[in-house]
């Protein structure tokens, strides 16, 4: 998450989120699997600078030295970039999102997965949207298509 997205109005509070994403970290390096980042760019303007401060990865989430960060340019995290390609050669059959915002590009990213074949669980309580009734809608509809549940039930499972 970077953090010009981190300071956005979402529902629920982005705070929660990150916290959120930092146990869904810990949790899944302590069993090994593999973490990926994606990194929106704009093509050109403010938010083109990948060094920009408001283009860096929040802290809490910095990529540690074996995390993926790949840069899309759009909302879904597989168009125009080598995310299928990445995951592909490392044998990923299995993908849990998280991230900013649920009815962009955690919903986009997640339906083009599903059309590639992963198994997909959008993670609901990592994922936050511009309003509480934005955040409802995209998850009822992602349930429609994927597997959407708490980050404690992905770690129980």
């Amino acid at each position: 998450m970077q953090k010009w997205i981190t300071e956005l109005s979402l529902h629920p509070h982005v705070d929660g989120v990150v916290q959120k994403c930092q146990t869904l970290r810990a949790t899944a390096g302590a069993a090994g699997a593999p973490i990926y980042h994606i990194r929106y760019l704009e093509r050109a303007g403010a938010r083109a600078d990948p060094d920009s401060v408001h283009n860096q990865i929040v802290k809490e989430l910095a990529p540690r030295e074996d995390d993926v960060v790949i840069t899309k340019y759009g909302i879904d995290a597989f168009a125009g970039t080598e995310l299928h390609a990445t995951l592909q050669g490392a044998g990923v059959v299995r993908v849990a999102l998280a991230g900013i915002a649920t009815a962009h590009a955690v919903a986009a990213t997640a339906q083009t997965a599903v059309s590639l074949g992963y198994a997909v669980t959008v993670l609901s309580d990592a994922t936050a949207s511009l309003s509480p009734r934005e955040h409802t809608e995209a998850l009822n509809h992602l349930r429609t298509i994927v597997t959407v549940e708490p980050c404690a039930a992905l770690a129980a499972g």
